[in-house]
């Protein structure tokens, strides 16, 4: 993730649009090719929204376990079952492919189709492959129907759950703690007359 932000950084001051350059300084003239101020301070600022973006869903990802999550949304957010236990499914079948990418594979070494040598067109090694593990999906797919078929889901509308997922003092507290926290940093930005595109501006200006 910071190599593609570091990419949109670089790239970003080439691709934007007139409108955005218009009045700003030249940092860079390379011929046919102009480099803008502001080109680069909105690259540097998309940039560090992505990153930004991707800290706080990383650290939703690192501290959540799917399945967990999944049913917490149906016990506390009322989510249907069907839909609930097809998502996780979902969650666990791309694991369970990876596997079944890796026993192919074994079983191509295994009659000589592997190796080193790679015999065969593009095409065709992608249909050994594809073939297989399309298969395999397919007969997982039909296993899970019926194993959610043969638990009764979606068939009542009340049900009970081994594991209960409720709402605790210290998620209230970490709720709060996340808002004041944002709106402290917010509130801090305003104070130094960064909030807005124009106060950006003019802060390199």
């Amino acid at each position: 993730m910071l190599v593609m932000a570091c990419g949109i950084a670089v790239a970003y001051p080439f691709l934007t649009s007139s409108r955005i350059t218009a009045g700003s300084p030249i940092w860079l003239d390379l011929g046919p090719i102009e480099v803008y101020r502001a080109g680069v301070i909105y690259g540097a600022a998309t940039a560090l929204r992505l990153y930004a973006i991707y800290s706080v869903t990383l650290m939703f990802v690192m501290t959540t376990d799917p399945a967990d999550f999944i049913r917490a949304m149906i016990q506390q957010w009322k989510l249907q079952d069907r839909f609930g236990y097809a998502t996780l499914a979902v969650f666990r079948f791309i694991p369970d492919l990876r596997r079944e990418l890796e026993a192919v594979r074994a079983a191509h070494f295994v009659r000589g189709m592997g190796g080193t040598k790679r015999k065969g067109s593009l095409v065709e090694r992608l249909r050994r492959y594809m073939v297989p593990l399309l298969a395999a999906a397919i007969r997982r797919a039909e296993r899970t129907s019926y194993a959610m078929d043969a638990r009764g889901i979606g068939s009542r509308r009340v049900r009970t759950y081994y594991r209960q997922f409720s709402f605790r003092a210290r998620d209230w507290f970490f709720l709060a703690a996340y808002w004041l926290i944002s709106l402290a940093v917010i509130m801090g930005i305003a104070h130094a007359g960064l909030l807005g595109r124009l106060s950006f501006m003019k802060m390199f200006g």
